[in-house]
């Protein structure tokens, strides 16, 4: 299994757990933090005994507040507005009510929606490798993200491929988590109804030895840049389908995007939330590598920077 993602449900004792959780229970903010609390006790081997409450006290405070919901669940959010970094508490209650039991049945219908695994993508000595992932697919990696449902056996070169850490950074002041949260939240709610372009895949190229060069042959490289323009106009996201945008600010792929980091990448990954499937099945770049992601589609806008952003 070490040149494959195991997936939850590949996980045989551990697939029983997240199973039992998800299909007993109600979805109210207890209900929707104790079970992400369950299912994280199996994924990890060490965590700290105490109440989910605790452990998950900034989620709480944030969902606590949820109201039962009305309104037309085929609209987005019930017609109602989605564009602060603490919604109100209609939405909250929109998104426990319509938006977990979806989020709950990517995750249950790992086995069908996988049926021959996911490879990863490694370092080898070939020139490209990809992997093509549906809306579908991607959509369900991160389900199981979000309930931490992937194992610690899942991919052992990295520190975590679960949103966990996301949501325990709530505890303490964390804004840019806040609005990472949020924007996750948007994102499942656009693929409950269908708000993409379904015909268009998530396409993940891997290229390797792109150039001769070693690190300190293009620190001494003296050749001028091709001519470019620059633009003060907007930023790189209203750049717009037809455009490339480059980013080298981690060998990891995502850089800190699950902890606390929020600039340039992680803003990125946040916002297209289909790029955080390279997280799953992309280990560490060399570097004569490089990976292309085509098919990531922009879910939700951002405004700030770190500390200050916001949806």
């Amino acid at each position: 299994m070490g040149s494959r993602l195991r997936l939850p449900h590949e996980v045989a004792n551990h697939w029983e757990t997240v199973s039992d959780v998800l299909c007993h229970v109600k979805w109210s903010p207890m209900d929707l933090i104790s079970a992400i609390d369950k299912i994280r006790q199996s994924s990890y081997m060490k965590v700290k005994d105490m109440p989910c409450e605790s452990r998950f006290s900034g989620l709480w405070n944030f969902l606590k507040d949820a109201s039962n919901v009305g309104g037309n669940p085929n609209l987005f959010w019930g017609d109602r507005g989605f564009s602060h970094h603490n919604p109100d508490s209609f939405v909250k209650g929109w998104f426990l009510y319509h938006t977990v039991p979806f989020i709950v049945q990517l995750v249950m219908d790992m086995p069908q929606t996988f049926p021959s695994g996911l490879s990863f993508l490694n370092t080898t000595d070939d020139h490209i490798q990809e992997r093509c992932l549906t809306k579908h697919q991607c959509a369900s990696l991160l389900a199981c993200s979000f309930f931490a449902a992937f194992h610690h056996s899942a991919a052992p070169k990295k520190k975590t491929i679960n949103f966990d850490g996301i949501f325990i950074s709530l505890n303490k002041n964390c804004p840019q988590n806040m609005a990472k949260l949020c924007m996750i939240m948007n994102y499942f709610e656009r693929c409950r109804l269908k708000m993409y372009n379904e015909s268009q895949p998530v396409m993940i190229y891997r290229l390797h030895n792109l150039s001769p060069y070693s690190g300190g042959s293009w620190a001494a490289n003296t050749s001028l840049l091709t001519k470019f323009t620059v633009d003060s106009n907007g930023s790189i996201n209203d750049a717009g389908c037809d455009s490339l945008h480059g980013d080298f600010a981690n060998r990891w792929i995502g850089g800190g995007v699950l902890n606390k980091g929020s600039v340039q990448e992680e803003i990125m990954f946040s916002i297209c939330p289909e790029l955080l499937t390279t997280i799953h099945i992309c280990n560490v770049m060399n570097d004569n590598e490089a990976i292309v992601i085509t098919g990531a589609e922009e879910f939700s806008v951002h405004k700030g920077i770190a500390e200050n952003s916001s949806l």
